[in-house]
């Protein structure tokens, strides 16, 4: 609660970096801006205690989707973690967009992949099939964030990695998510 008092200090002392050449020091002003978005979503959803709240969220949101295109100009994978995971509790369509160029943009992209699946937009399992059957590291994990977040619309694809997963641990995991819904 004493973060939120100060939310506008915080925002101020921020947002200054985010324009930073310096990449470490915009990732870190993107992990700080999603950990004061975060302290209100662990509250409720956003705007149940009042109006106040919502629009201040809205304004973390606007300034940090709108950095988007300076942001993947600094090719850094830290930058692009906790922007991942800044966008990945952002549930617009906006947001999924720019989860989905990084992931296609990068090699490292595994946490990417993890927060678009957050969103639980049934839609984006054809965007992150692939991702699952590929042999990359990000692959193995993808299997529990399909069931966790598709349930049971998930089988199919699932079905589809334990048989044409490039990677054994994927086809594993494929195996094990899906036995988790049949039950």
């Amino acid at each position: 609660e004493g973060v939120w008092k100060r939310r506008d200090t915080i925002f101020d002392l921020s947002f200054r970096h985010l324009d930073d050449t310096n990449a470490t020091m915009v990732a870190g002003a993107i992990s700080v801006l999603g950990r004061l978005r975060d302290a209100r979503l662990h509250d409720g959803p956003v705007g149940n205690k009042n109006p106040e709240e919502a629009k201040f969220v809205a304004k973390l949101d606007f300034v940090v989707l709108g950095h988007f295109s300076y942001f993947k100009s600094l090719h850094n994978d830290d930058l692009y973690r906790f922007l991942s995971q800044y966008l990945g509790t952002v549930d617009s369509e906006e947001s999924s967009r720019q989860l989905k160029e990084i992931a296609g943009s990068t090699k490292n992209n595994e946490q990417s992949l993890i927060c678009l699946a957050w969103h639980r937009n049934s839609a984006d399992m054809d965007f992150l099939l692939p991702f699952m059957l590929a042999d990359t590291p990000a692959a193995r994990s993808l299997p529990y964030h399909f069931r966790n977040s598709y349930g049971q619309a998930a089988i199919p694809y699932l079905r589809r990695a334990i048989s044409e997963a490039k990677s054994q641990k994927t086809r594993e995991e494929a195996q094990k998510e899906l036995k988790i819904i049949e039950q």
